[in-house]
């Protein structure tokens, strides 16, 4: 595998003005992303563990960061691609990027899927078979997902149905322009949270392990068949991610 490798400072714009990266940093930044350990980028670069750290520690200042997860995100962001592109690398790296939770990892995911889709709100549920309930264990942090969180609509009762837990059980891809006329979906998604267009799409991550991840918009015939496609492959790599992480803590335990 080839690593990028870039010379110069460069000016990092996030939430405002954030100190320009030296060109050690950013190469110490490009590395992180794609997994590597400190000790393994100490090799690479001919460096010492502790040079490194020192390095990463000025990284995350500087981006404001609080985890390596996090240094994935803002690289690819800075990488300028195309967004369907971008939103394909980001979930790539943070595959790769080595010691992330699972919770994280989703966290992570939603809140950059959110303005990939241009969505009011993406969720990533797991099914824990315990309590028959399907768990929010990510939930982007816009607006309508902290609202969604208030309203309890994070934790779904199969047994209350709605239209996420119809994905689930047929596990089928699904899309809706026109939410609000959805006999299936839950009152409190339709006048609550005000949703009006949805895109759906089961993932599998052993025979027992199963979730879906939700794609939400308050603007009716929101989202496009292209997207659709495109969240087929983020929920594969959902599930791929929940296979290598490993998700043997419950469900059970996601933020109230």
């Amino acid at each position: 595998m080839e690593y990028p490798h870039t010379t110069g400072e460069i000016e990092v714009q996030a939430d405002g003005y954030v100190e320009p990266l030296t060109r050690r940093e950013r190469e110490v930044a490009a590395l992180i992303a794609h997994g590597l350990t400190n000790e393994q980028i100490a090799q690479r670069l001919v460096l010492t563990p502790g040079t490194v750290a020192n390095h990463v520690a000025h990284i995350l200042m500087k981006f404001g960061a609080q985890s390596r997860v996090q240094i994935a995100v803002k690289m690819t962001i800075l990488d300028g691609r195309s967004q369907v592109e971008a939103v394909l690398a980001l979930l790539e790296r943070l595959r790769r990027v080595r010691g992330v939770d699972f919770r994280e990892a989703l966290q992570e995911a939603t809140d950059v899927l959110a303005p990939a889709f241009e969505a009011d709100k993406v969720d990533a549920f797991l099914f824990d078979a315990s309590v028959q309930t399907l768990v929010a264990l990510g939930t982007s942090r816009t607006p309508m997902g902290r609202r969604q969180h208030e309203l309890g609509l994070n934790r779904l009762p199969m047994g209350r149905g709605g239209r996420i837990a119809r994905v689930f059980q047929e596990g089928r891809p699904f899309r809706d322009g026109h939410v609000e006329a959805d006999p299936a979906e839950l009152i409190d998604v339709r006048r609550e949270l005000g949703v009006r267009s949805t895109l759906a799409v089961p993932f599998q991550v052993d025979p027992d392990k199963r979730g879906v991840v939700m794609v939400s918009s308050a603007q009716p015939e929101h989202f496009s068949d292209a997207q659709l496609q495109l969240l087929q492959f983020v929920a594969y790599w959902v599930g791929l991610v929940a296979r290598e992480q490993g998700t043997d803590q419950s469900p059970e335990g996601a933020e109230e």
